[in-house]
């Protein structure tokens, strides 16, 4: 499974885009994530695109995850809107930057 996060807006604007790999993960971490996935429920959320928060300079975040059967759905959400599920899915992949097995922006 490929999940791709791409962040953007903000005050600056700097897009920022990690993608992980789960095939390329230890175990725990696969399934940890894989876990998340299904947790925020993205295939059944795929196309939704979420209000803007009243954030004022708030981030978007494009959400795409690739099952790897040929079946990739994406969802777009905003700071501080969305479900908390999906939040602690961006939150994860995320933290991952270091690890990211994608292109940059």
């Amino acid at each position: 499974m490929r999940i791709r996060v791409r962040r953007s807006g903000g005050l600056a604007n700097i897009p920022r885009v990690v993608e992980i790999d789960t095939s390329t993960l230890p175990g725990d971490e696969a399934r940890e994530l894989e876990h998340l996935v299904k947790q925020a429920d993205v295939p059944r959320m795929a196309g939704a695109r979420a209000t803007p928060g009243r954030l004022r300079d708030s981030f978007q975040y494009d959400v795409t995850v690739d099952d790897g059967g040929g079946a990739q759905h994406t969802v777009t959400t905003y700071q501080g809107a969305g479900t908390a599920e999906l939040q602690r899915l961006i939150d994860r992949v995320m933290s991952l930057q270091g690890r990211s097995s994608g292109p940059t922006p």
